[in-house]
């Protein structure tokens, strides 16, 4: 019953401030011509914003997945030790090789 009565309320508010905005735009002492204009210049601000907000949030997931990758690198760097430094105290001659 709750969510049915916030949604209530949600489209009540909704449809009040939509009609406000037409009252307001039917009543406002500009020409229809200056409207359009109006609604234009904020469409292609909102829509620029909207752009610059999403490159940037591709930047910053980039430089994220970027600093998650070099850590894996490093962390498997750190855990696997270097072949050559593991096996440099062995000591083998070719002799031990030859009935291989």
């Amino acid at each position: 019953m709750a969510k049915r009565s916030n949604l209530t309320q949600f489209l009540l508010t909704a449809s009040s401030f939509a009609g406000g905005v037409a009252l307001g735009l039917l009543l406002a002492p500009k020409s229809g011509r200056e409207h359009r204009q109006w609604i234009n210049e904020q469409t292609t601000e909102i829509a620029d914003w909207v752009d610059s907000q999403g490159k940037e949030v591709l930047k910053r997931g980039s430089e994220q997945i970027s600093g998650v990758s070099r850590k894996v690198r490093n962390g498997i760097k750190d855990s696997i030790p270097d072949l050559y430094d593991a096996t440099e105290n062995i000591k083998l001659e070719e002799s031990d090789f030859i009935g291989v």
